[in-house]
């Protein structure tokens, strides 16, 4: 193993899947991982956008567009199916989509008690609700589930050569863990709460295998 820092942290030649990669901060991260020299799958609902992105943003040619439903356990099985004939293993899993809904009105200091409740009570619907933990949380939790036989075959090619070990990264939030006035989504802070304590939990699970979880 070398410690030369281009090396230490060089991701030339690695495969990377990230959820969510065709815009903001998954596009980021993704454009960042392939200009530097890995193969990076972004994944997302939109075909149409995935591929502007990636003809705008690739630099070798190896950003590739994936349409997945995240949410769909189906689609996630094929999206794994095909990654694993064109690569075999992946090194990088970035768990990055998400969604927020349930945005309340604000709460003023001369709000009554029905005033209040009414805010509640209407800051989205129960689908709405539900909807922001299938993305934020089920949809991670089985992402994660469908490519950890992805993942491990990357540890194996990693471990003859003293590669740094597969990473698994769920893109969290501060919004998980803060309780003041700046919280405009209960569902979504509450969303990243659960799935930031999920990885933890995982971390704990898939030690023996030598994942790194954060």
């Amino acid at each position: 193993m070398s410690f030369q820092i281009n090396s230490l942290f060089s991701v030339e030649g690695k495969v990377a899947v990230i959820t969510g990669g065709g815009t903001g901060l998954g596009l980021m991260m993704a454009t960042a991982l392939e200009n530097n020299g890995a193969t990076v799958y972004i994944l997302g609902r939109r075909l149409e956008l995935l591929e502007k992105a990636a003809k705008e943003n690739a630099k070798h040619g190896e950003l590739i567009p994936l349409q997945c439903d995240v949410t769909s356990r189906e689609n996630l099985l094929s999206v794994v199916e095909t990654i694993k004939k064109q690569q075999g293993s992946i090194n990088i899993l970035v768990n990055n989509s998400g969604v927020m809904y349930n945005l309340a009105q604000p709460p003023a200091p001369t709000d009554d008690i029905k005033t209040l409740q009414e805010k509640l009570w209407n800051a989205g619907t129960p689908e709405e609700l539900s909807r922001t933990f299938d993305v934020n949380v089920t949809a991670v939790y089985y992402t994660i589930v469908a490519f950890l036989e992805l993942l491990n075959a990357g540890n194996k090619r990693a471990s003859s050569t003293g590669e740094q070990t597969s990473q698994i990264i769920t893109i969290g939030s501060i919004a998980g863990f803060r309780r003041d006035h700046l919280v405009s989504s209960l569902s979504y802070s509450a969303s990243k709460a659960a799935v930031m304590h999920m990885g933890n939990v995982l971390a704990n699970i898939l030690k023996d295998w030598k994942f790194a979880v954060t």
